[in-house]
């Protein structure tokens, strides 16, 4: 039971770290990673599983089992997060890039220069875990502890010094809404006044008369 209660108390440790990378995750990007919330979903149910094996007596070895499912479960979403930070970081630097220039964000950020090829090697090390799955583990804590930092600290002066302002996706995506809201209803306007002309010369061609008879009473 000793050897199972360290167990959880690790797996619960983990669960936590990863659930803090979540919430600095949101920092970057509106929202949640559906991706990570999905992995900790499974581990929860794996988590369950190995306590119902717990608490009904079940093989030892099931429980293991259960949790090395749960385990692998939180490292992908601890991933997960890694990749969705490091994107968003580099979306948006992408588009300040080539809105201002790198000159024009190193006189904001006098870092920049010593920053930026860490960026480019963060994309590397991402596309690298990809083909190297034995090395992903040991990547992804150098991205964690020694990158992230960094990249933080740059977002920070991208969104926040006005002269480097860019839509985020977020605010692309409402004005994009925005813009289609305004041309529906223009649309939707100018479909209902056709509808009416057409009516109305409807009703002068049968009856002409009654109109001019009508349009005279009004003016």
């Amino acid at each position: 039971m000793q050897e199972f209660a360290e167990k959880f108390a690790a797996i619960a440790a983990q669960w936590n770290r990863v659930e803090r990378r979540a919430k600095e995750y949101e920092h970057f990007q509106e929202g949640a990673n559906v991706s990570a919330i999905n992995e900790m979903r499974y581990a929860g149910r794996r988590i369950v599983d190995a306590l119902t094996i717990l608490f009904s007596d079940g093989k030892p070895e099931e429980i293991h089992a259960a949790l090395i499912v749960a385990e692998t479960y939180l490292i992908n979403a601890e991933h997960d997060v890694t990749d969705g930070i490091c994107f968003v970081v580099l979306r948006r630097l992408d588009r300040v890039i080539k809105k201002y220039g790198r000159d024009q964000i190193a006189e904001h950020y006098p870092d920049f220069w010593h920053v930026y090829p860490l960026v480019l090697d963060a994309q590397k090390i991402i596309q690298g875990t990809r083909e190297d799955r034995q090395q992903r583990k040991t990547d992804y804590k150098k991205l964690a502890e020694e990158y992230l930092p960094k990249l933080n600290a740059l977002y920070s002066v991208l969104i926040n010094v006005k002269a480097l302002h860019v839509q985020s996706d977020n605010e692309e995506l409402a004005s994009i809404k925005t813009r289609v809201a305004t041309v529906t209803r223009i649309t939707v306007t100018g479909a209902i006044f056709s509808i009416l002309a057409f009516i109305l010369s409807l009703f002068v061609w049968a009856y002409p008369n009654d109109y001019w008879a009508i349009f005279h009473r009004i003016f």
